[in-house]
């Protein structure tokens, strides 16, 4: 009776849509959560990463995304957790900030991103044409190049031409 009983859970198991199945397995991969303060608009922040490991160097993006409250990478890479990943965290209003974080085989890590606001900087000009500007709807975005981040992220300007944004992080605001 019970091994009749154990073949039927089992066979029920094997039914369950393949998403529930991929969900709990989801949830045990290596990786690394920033969590973001209720007061910061989650599509204003821009994560870039590089993580180390057995299989190298491998550096991205997190894509943004609106209304959540953290930021989920993944630290697996083809199939090799990493063994440390190095982050520049930036949210419109705060300072950027770097975090470097060692990781365990299969750990899941959880990292603040605590908003410093960052000063008020004035700045002044001119656009020209002012044709560019004469429409009420007129936006001007600034872009911060960090040519610094050859620093933090060392591995980076090796990757070549093709991950130049990856190697040189630049943030809009």
């Amino acid at each position: 009776m019970v091994g009749w009983v154990l073949a039927i859970l089992l066979g029920m198991a094997g039914l369950l849509p393949q998403s529930a199945q991929t969900r709990k397995t989801a949830s045990f991969l290596p990786s690394v959560s920033i969590s973001l303060p209720p007061d910061i608009l989650s599509e204003t922040v821009q994560i870039s990463y590089f993580l180390v490991g057995p299989f190298g160097g491998h550096g991205g993006y997190a894509a943004q995304r609106t209304g959540v409250q953290s930021y989920e990478i993944p630290t697996m890479v083809d199939g090799k957790a990493a063994t440390e990943i190095r982050m520049i965290v930036y949210a419109s209003g705060c300072e950027i900030q770097q975090f470097v974080i060692p990781l365990a085989e299969h750990s899941v890590v959880s990292q603040e991103f605590p908003c410093q606001p960052v000063e008020t900087v004035k700045l002044s000009g001119h656009i020209v044409p002012d044709a560019l500007v004469r429409d009420t709807n007129a936006e001007l975005v600034v872009t911060y190049m960090a040519y610094w981040a050859h620093g933090f992220l060392p591995l980076l300007h090796s990757l070549g031409p093709d991950l130049r944004g990856i190697a040189h992080p630049y943030f809009e605001t």
